[in-house]
């Protein structure tokens, strides 16, 4: 019987001590190189740990200009709201008109461009309501609405007054009582007869004298004022102002 060469030779041989002694050292070794191999895996790719920060900060930066952009957006679109809100009354006499603007002359010989449309409402003193078509040259008018620009004002409420010779130049001294958010419009208190309230317009050709005596502006009113003040009174509707002098 024939012995195979994988018998008892190849047995004696795995059993010296030199052959028993790299076994033991490679089964003892071998748990070690394993997490040493995962190390220098991972040292060997640092990209898959920085890709996804590089990631990040890219996306970050995306973000914050979009935000700068929608900021820069708002910002510009609330200063075209503001300036179009600024609520101004302007009297003068019609010098021409189109279908969609007029242009009026106030008491200074400035030309002031007036747009209106089917919705701004057109009365006289006693509110008794006009068409645009009555809005003919020639005649005095109060002009309520928003500026556009300097000179131009969109109309919300156009009133038909009487000829400039009705008017009659008023003095009265007493104290602010109150003041219009929404038009350039002022009561004022009588000293005399605290019953007597007037309401006084504020327009463009409104001379307001600080105590001071610099020039002032609508916002320079305050209520609890005492003040002089000279305007043309007109009959059942709100005077305008000439001249306003405040004294504190």
């Amino acid at each position: 019987m024939k012995t195979s060469p994988f018998g008892k030779d190849m047995f004696s041989r795995l059993l010296r001590p030199s052959a028993i002694t790299l076994l033991l050292v490679f089964f003892v070794t071998m748990p070690f190189f394993a997490p040493l191999k995962a190390v220098a895996s991972i040292q060997a790719s640092p990209s898959s740990e920085s890709s996804p920060s590089s990631g990040i900060d890219e996306k970050s930066e995306e973000i914050e200009k979009i935000r700068d952009e929608v900021k820069k957006a708002v910002e510009e679109k609330l200063k075209e709201i503001v300036g179009k809100e600024t609520k101004r009354a302007w009297l003068g006499i019609i010098k021409s008109k189109d279908e969609t603007s007029l242009k009026i002359e106030n008491s200074q010989g400035q030309l002031l461009e007036v747009s209106y449309d089917e919705e701004t409402v057109i009365v006289d003193s006693k509110r008794k309501n006009y068409k645009i078509s009555d809005l003919t040259i020639g005649k005095r008018v109060l002009v309520m609405g928003y500026t556009q620009s300097e000179n131009i004002l969109e109309a919300k409420r156009v009133i038909i007054l009487g000829p400039a010779e009705t008017r009659k130049t008023a003095v009265i001294k007493g104290t602010i009582s109150d003041k219009s958010v929404q038009e350039n419009l002022v009561v004022v208190t009588s000293y005399k007869n605290s019953d007597y309230l007037a309401e006084i317009l504020v327009d463009d050709a409104t001379k307001i004298i600080l105590p001071d005596e610099k020039a002032g502006s609508y916002s320079n009113l305050k209520t609890g004022q005492k003040a002089i003040v000279v305007y043309n009174r007109e009959e059942k509707l709100p005077g305008t102002a000439k001249i306003i002098k405040i004294l504190n």
